[in-house]
């Protein structure tokens, strides 16, 4: 009994001492979604009342450039590519990987966040938009809010109580890819 306990810490004490790594957070989407795409643009539809829609575009807020709800025809869409997961606009580089309660970020980064997806919809009822951005493989964990410190509508993953948008605005949407 003593030379088994003796031998299982002999093998555990390496294994053990071995210094920790830090994972990448891998792309959760599904292994049918598309993780490149051409030039789109983005397109939000609210969840409660599909005859809400609403172009996405670029603001800057908080000294940031985020994702928003263009709620006028003046402003032309923006064009949005995919590539390797990481959604990217020629306007501010690539969106960073959302958390929860936080606005859809845009930033330069020499290593794009590879977070995104093209989900496309398998519904038997067909969609009038089959393509959806799905982050880490939810389509369904955007919101627009508005936000607290400008006069727009912003984007945010998962809201949450925030200083940066008021939570009680926040409308759930699905945002799809339209190319």
């Amino acid at each position: 009994m003593r030379t088994l306990a003796l031998t299982s810490l002999t093998v555990a004490l390496p294994i053990i001492a071995l210094p920790t790594t830090h994972l990448r957070r891998s792309n959760a989407c599904p292994a049918d979604s598309v993780l490149d795409a051409p030039s789109f643009t983005l397109l939000a539809l609210d969840v409660a009342d599909s005859t809400v829609a609403r172009a996405l575009t670029l603001s800057g807020v908080h000294n940031t450039t985020v994702l928003v709800a263009n709620d006028t025809d003046s402003t032309p869409p923006i064009a949005f590519t995919m590539t390797k997961g990481a959604l990217v606009s020629d306007e501010a580089s690539s969106l960073i990987i959302p958390t929860p309660g936080g606005l859809l970020e845009f930033g330069d980064t020499t290593s794009p966040a590879a977070a995104y997806c093209d989900v496309y919809s398998t519904s038997p009822h067909g969609t009038q938009y089959p393509y959806t951005l799905g982050v880490n493989g939810d389509t369904t964990s955007l919101s627009i809010c508005t936000s607290s410190s400008s006069n727009v509508n912003v984007v945010v993953f998962e809201p949450t109580e925030s200083t940066s948008y008021n939570q009680s605005s926040c409308t759930p949407v699905v945002v799809h890819i339209i190319q």
